[in-house]
């Protein structure tokens, strides 16, 4: 689907547990920074969806288990969207 043109795109990250209940985190190779895995949900994909298929393409893993509602949101700003910015 076409996405809107909109000032953001609304940002998805998981918790992925293994069998022992450890928590498994993805690095980017440009930066080396670990991070949860995750990214920019499609227009009209339901959160539940884009986790499915974000853990897929970063870890190779199909989910087991989804929780049927997100259970927590946080806004914050990027990096990269505070460049040439001014914080007041």
């Amino acid at each position: 689907m076409l996405q809107p043109n909109t000032f953001y795109r609304t940002s998805i990250k998981a918790l992925v547990f293994d069998e022992n209940k450890k928590i498994l985190l993805t690095k980017d190779e440009g930066t080396n920074k670990w991070d949860f895995p995750g990214g920019g949900m499609d227009w009209g994909e339901a959160p539940q969806e884009c986790l499915a298929r974000e853990i897929e393409e970063e870890m190779d893993i199909k989910t087991t288990w989804i929780a049927d509602r997100p259970a927590y949101f946080f806004p914050f700003l990027s990096e990269k969207d505070c460049k040439g910015a001014r914080i007041l």
